[in-house]
């Protein structure tokens, strides 16, 4: 018996390891190909280079707004990792912790409900690839997934002391994005319903509202006295051209309940939404088999969304048509899974009508669809919970609970499979297309790494000048955009700021056109431009050329004058 047991505890341990392994594995090489463009790049560049009294505001948004100084302010932390390529892993490693939080909480110790809910998110091909990127839409996700763990929380044991992180978490949300505002809303909803539904003893309650006002008191001091000295309301009210009147709030709720079951069951089976939702999709630079793959994923989402529905709609008849007394009734629901599924269903429901209500993006109708990746995992959480949330017994029990097995290991090998091919794909290309993903960031700090040895060979100074040709035919309009934040900041957006920050960060080395919105290109030392792209000119020296991947780093070596 005693053997028995420790064999059992050696497959367990065998399984985790190996389980851990492949997600360590998976999102370092997701890391690799993170694109780290000029906006992720100048939120970390100035979390690192400006102090917290520094940061009255963010990025200026597509509205010509600023945003807060949120992602500013979680890139001042993230900048005490050594490099780029620690910080995509580490953002992809939290957002695996957190759904693992989630899972293990919904689950109530059984190893179905578990991998039901964690596995189809942690394979899901879009959420690994936007997991390692840090953009404000991405980033609000991890905000999402923590809340639904402290809703969990709440309402396996509805203690005070889960309110101060809902409260952190409520706050965050609108500084990371000034949409934002949309999550903080439903998050303050949703606590309320709880705190009603279930209501918390009173024991500490002083601590607790001391606890809370200081963080809200710490967010206002931090975030919100600097952005509204530098933003107007008038300036925000312009945002919404919409009308707002009570009757339309009921209108878009009404319509996100009933429309989440379409719309949830054929957007992410969309394959053309594939293509905004996340930025590695492009079909240029993949190869036949993983653009099969990812029509594949697409039709294994639509599977289990049919599936799901299809089964509560018998479940729903069976309880009409075979009533039985209660105390014999043979569903039994599994309520940690259940309040999952219902918290998932609300959270977006809510955020779809808000957001629409506020002047926001009318998701329920496609628009900016890249906005709701942060809503997958609880779209994911709803299909896969949904048709095995009551243990029903006899034969059909076993075929829900058949089924639902078979279609969790189509979707996830599906997702794993197309995941592994996709960041083949990118990191192997060598084309000419120029997708949203850019290039792979291990291109980038392979020619940092070039650029920053020869240097200290060439010079001992702590100024390099590094020139960069990245506009490509995608952001040719980076330098321009980024005039807009000089009223805050001395030039932070310009081309190339992911290597300068990398030169800076790593090797102590400051590009020579610091401080210049508009930068020129050929008078400097290193030229950086896309390998696929005619090579640069100098019209005196010699120039030599090196590439890594699909970069190019050119040296001029000026020619001395007797």
């Amino acid at each position: 018996m005693n053997e028995n047991r420790q064999v059992k505890k050696n497959i367990l341990l065998l399984v985790t390891v190996l389980f851990v392994s492949l997600i360590l594995i998976d999102r370092y090489y997701w890391a690799q190909i993170s694109q780290w463009r000029e906006d992720q790049a100048t939120n970390l560049w100035l979390g690192y280079t400006s102090g917290i009294v520094d940061i009255p505001v963010g990025l200026v948004s597509s509205q010509n707004i600023p945003n807060p100084n949120g992602m500013i302010l979680v890139g001042s932390l993230l900048s005490r990792l050594p490099n780029l390529l620690s910080i995509s892993f580490f953002l992809g490693l939290v957002q695996v912790f957190l759904l693992l939080l989630v899972g293990w909480k919904a689950s109530a110790g059984s190893w179905q409900y578990f991998l039901l809910a964690t596995l189809p998110a942690i394979s899901s091909v879009i959420l690994r690839s936007t997991s390692v990127e840090f953009w404000n839409q991405y980033t609000i996700t991890l905000v999402n997934i923590f809340f639904i763990f402290w809703a969990l929380r709440y309402l396996e044991h509805p203690s005070l002391w889960n309110l101060p992180p809902i409260a952190v978490l409520v706050l965050l949300a609108p500084s990371l994005y000034l949409a934002g505002v949309v999550n903080a809303i439903v998050m303050i909803l949703i606590t309320l319903g709880m705190i009603v539904y279930k209501r918390p003893a009173s024991t500490g309650i002083g601590v607790v509202a001391i606890v809370v006002l200081s963080i809200l008191l710490v967010s206002i001091l931090v975030t919100w006295i600097p952005y509204f000295q530098n933003v107007s309301l008038s300036q925000l009210a312009e945002y919404n051209k919409h009308s707002s009147g009570p009757m339309v709030i009921f209108r878009t709720l009404w319509e996100s309940i009933f429309g989440i079951p379409i719309y949830g069951a054929f957007q992410w089976a969309d394959q053309s939404v594939f293509t905004l939702a996340f930025k590695h999709a492009d079909e240029g630079i993949l190869t036949q088999p993983t653009k099969i793959l990812l029509r594949l994923v697409g039709r294994a989402y639509l599977l289990q969304a049919i599936f799901a529905f299809a089964t509560v709609s018998y479940l729903i008849f069976h309880a009409l048509v075979y009533r039985v007394p209660k105390s014999d009734d043979p569903s039994r629901i599994n309520l940690p899974a259940f309040r999952l599924v219902v918290l998932s269903l609300l959270f977006i429901s809510l955020s779809f009508a808000i957001s629409t209500w506020m002047g926001g993006p009318d998701w329920l109708n496609g628009e900016r669809p890249d906005q709701t990746v942060q809503f997958l995992p609880m779209f994911l959480y709803f299909i896969f919970l949904l048709p095995v949330l009551n243990r029903i017994d006899g034969k059909a029990g076993e075929i829900i609970t058949g089924i639902s097995s078979f279609l969790l290991i189509i979707f996830t090998t599906i997702n794993l499979l197309c995941g592994f091919m996709i960041v083949r794909d990118h990191l192997q290309y060598r084309g000419d297309v120029l997708s949203e993903a850019d290039i792979p960031l291990i291109d980038k700090a392979q020619a940092v790494n070039f650029i920053a040895k020869d240097w200290k060979n060439h010079s001992s100074s702590n100024i390099i000048p590094v020139d960069y040709d990245l506009g490509g035919d995608k952001w040719d309009w980076v330098p321009k955009f980024g005039v807009k934040i000089t009223k805050w900041y001395p030039a932070p957006m310009t081309q190339g700021r992911s290597f300068d920050y990398e030169l800076l960060r790593r090797y102590g080395l400051k590009n020579e056109q610091e401080g210049m919105q508009i930068r020129t290109f050929g008078d400097g030392r290193y030229l950086v431009s896309y390998a696929f792209e005619d090579p640069p000119q100098v019209e005196s020296g010699w120039i030599t050329h090196t590439i890594f991947g699909r970069l190019r780093v050119s040296i001029v070596e000026q020619q001395e004058h007797e």
